[in-house]
C-alpha cells in the first residue's frame, strides 16, 4: 500500500472517530436533557411539544404510539433510574408554586422551602419503603399459601 493511502486512511480513521466521538457526546447530552425533562414531567408537568422534541432529539420517534415508554427504556439501558422523581429534582422543581403537574410535593398546593421539603420527601420514601416492604411480604405469604393448597379436579363434566 503506497503512504498517501495510508494517509488518507489514517485520516478517514481519524475523522471517523472525531464524529463517533461527536456523535457519542451529543447523544449523552440529548439523553440527559430527555431525562431532565422526563424528571421536571413527573413532578410539574411540561408541554407535550416540549416532551415530544426531547424525544426527538434522542432519536425516538415522537409520533408513535409508544414513545414516551421507547424514551424511558432507553433511559433504564443507559443506566438512568426512571422509578420516581431524584430528590435532586424534587428539590429543584418541586418547590416552585405551579397550578399544574404533581402537586403531592407542595404543602397545600403552595411550595414551601427546601429543608421543608427535604424532610417531606424522606417521610414519604420511609412510606413508600415500608409499602413496599410489607406488598412484598404479603406477595410472599400469598405464594406460600397457593404453593401449599391441595389441587382439586373436577370429575363431573
Amino acid at each position: 500500500m503506497s503512504l498517501s493511502i495510508q494517509n488518507s486512511e489514517q485520516s478517514q480513521v481519524s475523522v471517523l472517530k472525531n464524529v463517533s466521538s461527536t456523535v457519542s457526546s451529543s447523544f449523552k447530552e440529548a439523553l440527559d436533557a430527555f431525562y431532565e425533562i422526563h424528571q421536571r414531567s413527573q413532578i410539574t408537568g411540561v408541554s407535550t411539544y416540549v416532551y415530544n422534541k426531547a424525544l426527538d432529539s434522542i432519536g425516538i420517534d415522537s409520533s408513535q404510539t409508544f414513545s414516551a415508554i421507547e424514551g424511558i427504556n432507553l433511559l433504564q439501558a443507559y443506566g438512568y433510574n426512571t422509578n420516581r422523581p431524584t430528590d435532586e429534582a424534587i428539590l429543584k422543581y418541586g418547590t416552585a408554586d405551579q397550578e399544574h403537574g404533581n402537586k403531592s410535593y407542595m404543602q397545600n398546593g403552595r411550595s414551601i422551602s427546601s429543608e421543608a421539603l427535604k424532610e417531606e420527601i424522606k417521610v414519604l420514601n420511609e412510606e413508600t419503603d415500608n409499602a413496599y416492604i410489607g406488598a412484598q411480604n404479603y406477595y410472599d405469604i400469598a405464594l406460600k399459601n397457593i404453593d401449599s393448597a391441595p389441587l382439586e379436579f373436577s370429575t363431573t363434566q
